[in-house]
């Protein structure tokens, strides 16, 4: 296990209040760190300052990024825009970046990484599933219900995991069954991020960069108590690269 780190969330900007999930605290306690919430702020200058004092940004999860963020109009699947928590987050990972501060995003964490370096998103699985359907690959698998809010807090589908990656150094096994409550997935990749996990309906499960200490997934970790999922937590700089 790493040594005890300061690990930065970023406020889910929810209820009108500071706010973050005790779920990713406890995942952070678990793996030996400290977490501390970095409340909203739209000044760059403060931003910097809070990202000085941590060792490492993660990002979390929650409801969509607004589709004009990445170049789309909304669709009849999105949730309500979260201004705020857009425009900090997004700000947070430029700066993280300006800064080479290692980070690690959730779910919704991995999706504004991925649109924050320029990539793209599925604003609903059912628009993959329709390309898919009208192309090749569609012979290659069946489809997975991605979305199991139900199923929160146990594995409902296999990831296949890239020996040659980071995410593998740290949960060493080259498959693992996740949970999953996600109805997005990034679609094109953002500058410099390679695809390091994927579901076996090709959706991509986990990214990290070649070029910044960036690394995320799709699922929630913090959910699936106990090994390897706390391994990520344990030692979250070597998953970011940052070593």
């Amino acid at each position: 296990m790493e040594e005890s780190l300061i690990i930065g969330l970023a406020d889910t900007c929810t209820d009108g209040e500071v706010n973050m999930g005790r779920n990713y605290v406890d995942a952070v306690r678990r793996g030996g760190h400290i977490a501390v919430i970095l409340p909203y702020s739209d000044d760059d200058n403060i931003c910097r300052s809070m990202l000085d004092r941590i060792d490492v940004l993660l990002l979390t999860g929650g409801g969509d990024l607004a589709a004009w963020r990445f170049g789309q109009e909304p669709s009849e699947f999105d949730s309500s825009e979260n201004v705020d928590r857009d425009s900090f987050e997004l700000r947070l990972i430029d700066l993280a970046c300006r800064m080479n501060k290692p980070i690690a995003g959730i779910c919704r964490g991995m999706q504004v990484i991925n649109v924050a370096l320029g990539g793209t998103l599925w604003q609903d699985m059912s628009y993959k599933r329709q390309r898919d359907n009208d192309s090749i690959q569609s012979s290659l698998h069946s489809f997975i219900d991605h979305q199991r809010p139900d199923k929160k807090w146990e594995g409902v589908h296999l990831v296949n995991i890239d020996k040659d990656s980071r995410l593998f150094d740290v949960l060493k096994h080259e498959t693992i069954m996740v949970n999953s409550t996600h109805h997005q997935a990034v679609r094109d990749l953002g500058k410099d991020l390679k695809v390091v996990a994927l579901s076996e309906d090709l959706v991509v499960e986990a990214f990290e960069s070649t070029k910044l200490p960036i690394s995320a997934v799709q699922w929630h970790p913090e959910r699936l108590v106990g090994e390897p999922f706390d391994s990520l937590f344990k030692n979250i700089k070597k998953w970011t690269g940052d070593i």
